[in-house]
């Protein structure tokens, strides 16, 4: 039997929409470095001025910048990552993509609206988005693509194989997109919620059982 066992998640990305009619160069001044997470803390802050200039405080770094983007380059664990506040002249999202749990980067977007409630109006602020959730999943043994994409011809299947030009074959569902390496690595792609992600996972291990594979060669 080719159990597939889930690994771990990946990346996932919340958005918080907020309005405000402050301006990039007063949201970036009352934003504190420092502990301003339960267990996250911000390094350093950056972004570009009406001229063009990169405005910056804290923890000298490399810095890249999308534009109209404020970034918050932060730490939890000793491990990085960036919140980055998109702003225009009323509708603002705040954006982190990360290795971090959706709940546990929600909770860094309330908190940092909190965090400015006292300092810069607010117009209206919304509600935290979950919009993507990766994960990454390992199948016991190695698994026959070619085998695998005639079993999902038969069973209707919503798939791609190339195998001239691309070495995974790609399986879509309603709950995400799953690619499937000959090696038995399985990436789960676009899922909305960790919930999603699960059920995803399920579903593909319940699959998975039945995969034509062969023993993964270590060392080789």
């Amino acid at each position: 039997m080719n159990n597939v066992d889930f690994l771990r998640t990946c990346m996932t990305t919340v958005i918080l929409d907020v309005e405000t009619d402050s301006s990039v160069d007063e949201i970036f001044e009352n934003i504190t470095l420092g502990r301003q997470f339960e267990d996250a803390e911000i390094l350093a802050k950056y972004y570009k001025d009406k001229n063009g200039q990169i405005v910056h405080e804290g923890k000298s770094i490399k810095i890249k910048l999308f534009p109209r983007t404020l970034v918050l380059y932060c730490i939890r664990d000793e491990k990085i990552f960036k919140i980055r506040w998109f702003y225009s002249k009323k509708v603002n999202k705040i954006h982190i993509a990360s290795g971090l749990k959706q709940e546990t980067a929600s909770s860094y977007l309330v908190q940092l609206v909190n965090h400015l409630r006292n300092k810069i109006q607010f117009i209206n602020i919304g509600n935290v988005r979950n919009v993507l959730v990766n994960g990454l999943a390992q199948a016991k043994f190695g698994i026959n693509l070619y085998k695998l994409s005639e079993n999902l011809e038969k069973e209707n299947m919503n798939f791609v194989y190339t195998p001239d030009r691309h070495a995974a074959l790609k399986i879509y569902t309603e709950l995400g997109t799953v690619s499937v390496h000959s090696t038995g690595k399985i990436l789960y792609m676009g899922s909305k919620t960790e919930d999603m992600l699960m059920q995803l996972h399920e579903k593909i291990s319940n699959m998975g059982k039945y995969w034509n594979g062969v023993p993964i060669l270590i060392g080789i």
